[in-house]
């Protein structure tokens, strides 16, 4: 391969790791605070503002995994 397609292709998976650990740490900060926030609201009886922390996490989140740990939240309040 020539040298600029082999620079490029570093540059471009550099950029590409960037993205999903940019997207991990995102995620999981979303997922924790909505959690949190959910876990606040069930104890002071507010169940739907609980759901709707969550449902606001789903309708944003990428990451298959904290979609999945949304989602079993979501399901423990039903």
């Amino acid at each position: 391969m020539p040298e600029g397609c082999l620079r490029r292709c570093r540059e471009e998976s550099v950029e590409l790791v960037r993205e999903v650990r940019r997207r991990i740490r995102e995620g999981s900060q979303r997922l924790m605070r909505a959690i949190s926030e959910s876990n606040r609201l069930v104890e002071a009886g507010d169940s739907t503002g609980a759901r709707k922390c969550l449902e606001d996490v789903l309708a944003v989140e990428v990451v298959p995994l904290y979609r999945q740990h949304a989602e079993a939240e979501l399901s423990h309040l039903e």
